[in-house]
């Protein structure tokens, strides 16, 4: 059986996620992405953690629309620079990485 689309958007946001490295452009290197984790050891960081939500589905003149919010956590050892500033590179980056591309995900 195929995945659902709530799966197959999930599976294209680890994907994307795991991209995250200085190698690929962005400012930092994403160690470990993970759903539904929220505590990281120091050696798997910088990590992200993703989590889906509830989906929603609404209906109006005979179209139906689902949403699904999905939650991302940024997990980092900030410990070498200012933490303000390294919060606002996993940020662009993590923006960068997962908004490039296929807006829907394959969904």
């Amino acid at each position: 059986m195929a995945d659902s689309i709530r799966e197959t958007i999930i599976q294209s946001l680890e994907a994307q996620a795991a991209t995250i490295t200085t190698a690929n452009g962005y400012d930092i290197n994403v160690a470990t992405v993970e759903r539904a984790r929220r505590y990281f050891e120091s050696d798997e960081l910088p990590a992200v953690g993703i989590f889906d939500g509830v989906e929603e589905s609404t209906s109006q003149y005979n179209m139906t629309t689902n949403a699904m919010d999905v939650a991302i956590n940024m997990h980092s050892d900030a410990v070498a620079e200012n933490r303000s500033l390294h919060a606002n590179k996993m940020m662009a980056s993590l923006k960068k990485g997962i908004l490039s591309g296929d807006r829907t995900h394959s969904g």
